[in-house]
């Protein structure tokens, strides 16, 4: 009975041990460098209101990965976050002249306000390989990011900003509302489709009501899809009319502003005064020309009003 006992005890005790080793390999893995965590945001500076804004966790092992990483839930004040995938970016990548495996999860960050965005530091753990491939679990914490958010230009105190690099309006009706009759029903599909955003971020269309047609909006259909990291949302809105009485009817138009920026950068030349320029195609030739010139996509030339032209 006291050796089985002893027996358990020394059992005990190395288990313990092996335990404690274990706790001590992986406290350190970080400090000795074969183990590192990374968190950037992309892009990490000129963010706008509603622009997709990708927060990376990159996870680094000198060897290799043993496990699944643990990763946070995000919340972000004053922004709609998202994780945006199930699979990592895998890659290799050398630093201070090591080769380290690479894992990078990414979550897309949407601001919804001006000023500053911070997200905040995160709990994360990995797993790598250690010595004789025994599981090394890797416990950290990211720092806290920090990014400036501004309205677009030209969209200041708008109440809906969408910030996207595509954005297409299509509309539909079934049937065409040609030739009805009281009692007809007919609708009106308007789908939004818009890049890098969530559908949820898609602007709500209600219908305005007129006289002698009875309307129903029905909820919105959100559809998101993602193919290769670039996000696809969709929102369709139906509403559904019926005539109520004859007569002709005018569906109010449902506007949209669209401000983009392309990439351009034309010279201004001012010539209000009465200023002149001689051979203006000539100039914008030789000056927009980026190895001779000051390189340019044009010029363009402001003047005085035309006389009668009514403008200021």
């Amino acid at each position: 009975m006291r050796r089985a006992t002893a027996l358990l005890l020394l059992l005990l005790v190395t288990a313990a041990a092996r335990r404690a080793r274990a706790e001590e390999e992986d406290a350190t893995a970080l400090t000795d460098g074969r183990a590192r965590i990374e968190a950037r945001l992309v892009p990490a500076e000129n963010v706008h209101v509603g622009e997709r804004v990708t927060l990376q966790i990159e996870f680094l092992s000198a060897t290799w990965f043993a496990g699944s990483p643990r990763l946070p839930e995000v919340e972000v004040p004053g922004a709609i976050t998202r994780k945006a995938g199930d699979m990592a970016i895998n890659a290799s990548r050398a630093l201070d002249g090591e080769t380290y495996a690479s894992q990078t999860w990414e979550y897309w960050i949407y601001p919804r306000r001006a000023g500053s965005l911070r997200v905040p530091a995160l709990d994360v753990e990995f797993v790598i390989a250690g010595e004789n491939r025994k599981p090394v679990h890797v416990a950290g914490r990211t720092p806290p990011l920090d990014v400036a958010v501004a309205d677009p230009l030209g969209a200041e105190g708008e109440d809906f900003v969408v910030a996207t690099p595509r954005f297409a309006v299509e509309e539909t009706w079934d049937p065409r509302p040609e030739a009805l009759r009281v009692g007809d029903a007919f609708e009106r599909r308007i789908d939004l489709e818009a890049a890098d955003i969530m559908a949820m971020m898609l602007p709500a269309l209600q219908a305005t009501s007129v006289e002698g047609l009875a309307s129903y909006t029905e909820p919105p259909m959100l559809d998101n899809s993602s193919n290769r990291g670039e996000m696809k949302a969709i929102r369709s809105q139906v509403i559904s009319y019926i005539a109520e009485a004859p007569g002709d009817y005018i569906l109010p138009a449902m506007e949209f502003t669209k401000l983009h920026g392309c990439g351009n950068d034309y010279l201004f030349v001012d010539l209000t005064g009465g200023g002149t320029l001689p051979d203006p195609e000539e100039c914008a030739r030789r000056v927009s020309d980026r190895r001779f010139g000051v390189g340019a996509d044009g010029l363009i030339l402001v003047t005085d009003p035309a006389e009668g032209s009514g403008a200021d």
